[in-house]
């Protein structure tokens, strides 16, 4: 039996899909984004996602622009992250995504971005922090 290949690497898989961005290209948005970190996430393995984090300046901005009389006020921040921190898509118009096409999307798409964007942000859930801190 021949050995089985190894899956392709995140930026191996992105790569490959047609009019992603060069590899050049994803080192230079690197250097732009706060942490100088990129995720990717395929949810079925056809719709991509490149993904960055935010600053806090920019938290504060998305903060300011969800409307006084939002009646979901918590799902239009969140929306608004992820619109924000999706460098590249294959699932939007022009590989980026609007409110529209996020909104059309499964209901816990938003959510699933929004947790690995906010992990590219440095926001960690309690076990983690808890891992990577300690007392002295």
């Amino acid at each position: 039996m021949e050995p089985t290949p190894a899956p392709p690497t995140p930026l191996e898989f992105l790569l490959k899909q047609p009019q992603a961005p060069t590899a050049a290209r994803i080192q230079e948005i690197k250097q732009q984004v706060p942490g100088g970190r990129l995720a990717v996430i395929s949810p079925d393995g056809k719709r991509v996602y490149l993904l960055r984090g935010f600053s806090g300046l920019e938290m504060a901005e998305v903060q300011k622009s969800v409307p006084q009389n939002s009646t979901r006020p918590e799902e239009d921040y969140v929306q608004r992250i992820v619109v924000k921190c999706v460098v590249w898509t294959n699932a939007g118009t022009d590989f980026k995504l609007d409110l529209m096409v996020l909104q059309a999307c499964g209901a816990g798409l938003p959510q699933t971005l929004f947790t690995l964007i906010s992990q590219l942000s440095d926001f960690f859930d309690p076990e983690t922090i808890e891992r990577l801190s300690g007392e002295i």
